[in-house]
């Protein structure tokens, strides 16, 4: 498996991980709510 696939495999398992984690923390869309610039 080419490493890119692997990396881009690997980091969206860990942002998979922190919004599950954030999502415990923030009211549900709370998250979502928040002034992105």
């Amino acid at each position: 498996m080419p490493v890119g696939i692997r990396r881009a495999m690997i980091w969206t398992t860990l942002s998979a991980g922190n919004a599950g984690l954030l999502s415990r923390h923030v009211p549900a869309g709370g998250l979502f709510a928040l002034p992105w610039p």
